[in-house]
């Protein structure tokens, strides 16, 4: 948003130039109630640094995050965000604004935030409202990337970008960067991020850092990777000549990249995103949001350079909380979920084991199945570790059953809002193994509130 200032003002007509930049966005009266309330709060200095065109956009920010107490009173630290440019600043330089309730945010957390998002911060001033309120506002300044475009919608998404950071709702990395970038939203960063680690569960030789930068390096082809892959999956824009007129586009972008390394890599996302059957990415939540995580299912087969032996269903869990993979080698096959501690290659620890369950299960079924999944959070302490570790079991095994067909009636019913790209799969076996092994009653009792039979 810009800011215009008016120069010459002088502190004892500051308030009166506040107020009618208020009523000129919230009406004579509300305005004239908010100046009433938060007057006493406005720090020393603040009107100093802050044209009254600006005071007007933090004042009602102030007062909504002053209101965040829980029901019980006590206040519950929130966060909201602003960015403004002034005219006399250069189209590159902006103000950045982080609103807290409670406490101030430290540089050392506030400043890698805006890293990740592609922003080099230049400075930082802090205003106190207290008083009436107790409010934080950090103040910093940004310079944005040249040659991006920086308009009010990518405004918006890099600020709930930002908000989703904080709040650790999305994890804090370089791919944050794609949503300045490339004006991706901070869940479509998200499906890029979950394939990138799938790559690195796979054996993929490049570090996350350098696959980052590829896709920083080419925003425009990122961009297209998240159009294929909605094309193919989001229910209300699939259709086989769609998928086909994005995979045409991005194969058309890889001919101007120079770099070998980079079109490997990309090319790598293009192959899990065409090996991907089911996802549960268009399944919104029981609040109508995003689900707790995002699972994708693939076709093995289709899956270059992945370790043998080959699984015939293999499902990716991923979240900032929690990741977990899924193998079986048939259509009807059984075996335990494990709780593994092997952060970076929990994948191939479960593959071994899938190995010994495919002769383990040869008089039992006819083929095995193995899972695991990792704490990606784990607090100290032994209670708070197990219940992390059962809070992010219950989020796997439901990305699991978020790609599993179910059974009503003998007919076959399909996850809502998901498109498939395999046929009927209504199995799925969860059975207990290490660190799991109290957990059945838990899979049963999600398995059961979710109508599965």
């Amino acid at each position: 948003m810009s800011v215009k200032g008016t120069s010459g003002e002088v502190a004892a007509d500051w308030l009166s130039a506040v107020g009618d930049a208020l009523a000129a966005r919230l009406g004579a009266g509300a305005s004239s109630d908010l100046l009433e309330r938060l007057r006493p709060a406005v720090p020393a200095g603040y009107d100093e640094l802050n044209w009254p065109n600006s005071a007007a956009l933090d004042l009602p920010i102030v007062d909504v995050v002053s209101r965040s107490a829980s029901p019980s009173g006590v206040a519950t630290p929130t966060v909201a965000t602003s960015v403004m440019h002034f005219e006399e600043a250069g189209p590159t330089e902006w103000r950045f604004r982080v609103y807290r309730s409670g406490a101030a945010v430290a540089l050392s957390d506030l400043l890698p935030l805006l890293d990740q998002l592609g922003f080099r911060a230049i400075d930082e001033r802090a205003f106190h409202f207290a008083g009436a309120v107790d409010v934080w506002v950090h103040d910093v300044g940004v310079e944005v990337p040249g040659g991006v475009r920086f308009d009010p919608e990518v405004q918006d998404r890099v600020q709930e970008a930002f908000r989703a950071s904080f709040e650790g709702r999305v994890e804090v990395d370089g791919f944050n960067r794609l949503v300045l970038l490339a004006g991706l939203t901070a869940r479509e960063v998200e499906i890029l991020r979950a394939y990138a680690r799938y790559l690195r569960q796979i054996g993929f030789p490049f570090s996350q850092q350098f696959v980052e930068g590829a896709l920083g390096r080419h925003p425009d082809i990122a961009r297209r990777l998240v159009g294929l892959f909605a094309a193919r999956f989001d229910p209300a824009r699939w259709s086989a000549q769609a998928e086909a007129d994005c995979r045409s586009a991005v194969e058309e972008a890889l001919e101007a990249v120079p770099s070998l390394d980079d079109d490997r890599t990309i090319r790598a996302f293009v192959s899990l995103i065409v090996a991907t059957v089911r996802t549960n990415a268009y399944r919104p939540a029981d609040d109508g949001g995003p689900r707790e995580v995002l699972a994708f299912k693939f076709d093995a087969a289709l899956v270059p350079d992945l370790p043998m032996p080959r699984p015939r269903h293999e499902i990716w869990v991923c979240s900032p909380r929690v990741e977990g993979v899924h193998l079986r080698n048939g259509a009807i096959a059984r075996g335990g979920i494990r709780w593994s501690d092997r952060r970076e290659d929990f994948r191939t620890e479960i593959l071994g084991l899938v190995k010994a369950q495919i002769v383990k299960n040869a008089v039992i079924v006819p083929t095995g199945a193995k899972g695991g999944f990792v704490v990606k959070r784990p607090p100290s302490g032994a209670d708070a570790h197990r219940a992390e570790g059962i809070a992010c079991y219950r989020a796997f095994i439901g990305g699991l059953l978020d790609l599993t067909d179910d059974i009503r009636d003998g007919v076959v019913v399909v996850p809502p809002s998901t498109v498939r790209h395999d046929g009927d799969d209504p199995y799925l076996v969860v059975a207990a193994d290490k660190g799991t092994a109290t957990f059945s009653d838990i899979a049963n009792e999600i398995a059961r509130s979710r109508g599965f039979w």
